[in-house]
């Protein structure tokens, strides 16, 4: 019986981790604090749109979002697995003014970053 509870804490170990963490970094030339007050992030599980994730990242006047700011980390994200990722900028109303979709495939990594890039139109 010992060896049977050792064998299964064992394989218990063995498996393999599916779970990763989803670090997103957004850069833009629209001003914080003057453009936007908000950044809304959602993470769409693209096989069961009832799974997903919402971040609200207030924005400050203070943040260089030229050079890019941490808008959302996320844990235990499935490895190889396709999301939709969905960002907007709000501005003081709640109101959207920019945003994107993508469409995104976990790799699998432990660990992964995504950088986002929202411009004004030229």
């Amino acid at each position: 019986m010992e060896r049977l509870l050792i064998a299964v804490v064992l394989a218990l170990f063995a498996l393999p981790v599916v779970a990763a963490e989803l670090i997103l970094d957004l850069r833009t030339n629209y001003l914080p604090a003057t453009d936007f007050n908000t950044v809304r992030v959602e993470l769409i599980d693209r096989d069961d749109a009832r799974k997903s994730w919402l971040e609200l990242h207030s924005a400050s006047s203070t943040e260089d979002y030229s050079r890019g700011i941490r808008i959302a980390d996320w844990t235990h994200v499935r490895k190889r697995h396709n999301y939709l990722l969905f960002v907007q900028l709000l501005d003081s109303s709640s109101a959207p003014i920019a945003g994107r979709l993508w469409a995104y495939r976990t790799s699998n990594s432990n660990r992964q970053g995504r950088p986002l890039l929202i411009t004004r139109s030229p």
